[in-house]
């Protein structure tokens, strides 16, 4: 009852009150990232949409990037970037560089156009088309964001990359990682040390305890692990 409830009557409104906040920011930062703007803008579905491209809440994406602790000499790296979002909100900190990466051309496009019109950036924005499977991850990379772009065997090799990109350049790098449903996966390779998790919210049954969680870790160098 209390889930037919929810999904029914508070659901409908946060998602409007959502949207209408989105745009405001939206067009306050000189940006598109609102998940209906860009789907009618690909003329896709928005249900279909948000089923893989859904943005994280501005307000979510800000205390998100707070919570990262990000540092000037940190580069910020964005797997699945989407329209960016996250690129955009840590571009207005003080950062040495943030690089956004997504596979879809016409996504990749649109995160370009808002790297270059965002109003307030500090830092430089990259963002490159492209398979994350395939993608050399740059040496300077500190830390990495992943909002749940994939899972499964492709998930794991691509944490396998950031390892490799580690070992090969030694320093510190992070993980943080949105809708942690692979967390185990994560942890087979016992080279990340888990570390603190965040809500970015609430919905009704275990399955969105997770969703709306986000999982900061900790890459162990060789020597250590």
């Amino acid at each position: 009852m209390i889930r037919w409830l929810f999904e029914n009557t508070v659901r409908p409104a946060q998602l409007a009150l959502r949207e209408r906040v989105s745009l405001r920011i939206d067009r306050k930062l000189n940006v598109r990232t609102t998940d209906e703007v860009i789907a009618e803008q690909l003329g896709v579905d928005i249900g279909v949409f948000r089923n893989t491209q859904r943005a994280l809440g501005w307000s979510g994406a800000v205390r998100l990037v707070r919570r990262m602790d990000l540092r000037p000499s940190d580069v910020l790296l964005d797997i699945g970037c989407g329209a960016g979002r996250i690129l955009c909100a840590a571009a207005r900190t003080p950062v040495r560089r943030v690089i956004g990466l997504d596979i879809d051309p016409k996504i990749a496009a649109i995160a370009r156009e808002n790297a270059r019109h965002l109003q307030g950036r500090q830092a430089e924005i990259e963002v490159v088309e492209g398979n994350a499977l395939s993608y050399e991850i740059p040496d300077d990379v500190t830390v990495v964001f992943l909002y749940n772009p994939f899972g499964g065997e492709v998930f794991s090799s691509v944490l396998k990359r950031l390892i490799e990109a580690a070992d090969r350049a030694p320093r510190q790098l992070h993980l943080v990682y949105a809708h942690p449903f692979e967390h185990e996966r994560v942890m087979q390779l016992k080279r990340f040390i888990p570390g603190k998790r965040l809500s970015l919210g609430w919905r009704p049954g275990k399955k969105w305890a997770v969703k709306l969680a986000v999982q900061f870790y900790r890459l162990q160098g060789r020597k250590e692990a």
